[in-house]
């Protein structure tokens, strides 16, 4: 019983590496392929990542263009908006023209679109993160 219940704190409190996927975030807002592939390698190299981040970021770091990053980003994005605690310090956004699940987050406020990079980059709008979960299918 002891053990269950260590392993149960353990997974409830596995945080978002926030840093990480801004940084993945940062790169595709100014069409930057090749740092955002470094960045997404950092994070599927995390040992601490949860397995739901781990996926879309080695699709993300295998992405051969911008196009593709953009579309492994999406679920990046989604995975980690679920596992996002409302006391994470960020900015979270919605782009309406984004396919797929257009939200993401940002740890400074002022709203870069990485869907679109700098052809778009002022597209969206801030949404509250309980929004943004439910858009990602939380209960």
């Amino acid at each position: 019983m002891t053990t269950f219940f260590a392993c149960w704190i353990a997974a409830a409190s596995a945080a978002v590496p926030v840093a990480e996927v801004d940084a993945v975030r940062a790169a595709l807002s100014v069409d930057d392929l090749a740092a955002s592939r470094t960045a997404a390698t950092t994070l599927a190299n995390d040992p601490a990542a949860d397995a739901t981040l781990v996926t879309p970021a080695r699709a993300l770091a295998a992405a051969t263009d911008l196009a593709a990053a953009r579309v492994a980003f999406a679920d990046l994005s989604k995975a980690a908006i679920l596992g996002l605690d409302p006391k994470d310090k960020v900015h979270v956004y919605h782009c309406p023209m984004a396919p797929g699940y257009g939200y993401w987050f940002q740890q400074k406020a002022g709203l870069v679109n990485p869907f679109f990079g700098q052809a778009m980059a002022s597209c969206g709008e801030g949404v509250p993160l309980k929004a943004a979960q439910a858009a990602a299918g939380a209960k």
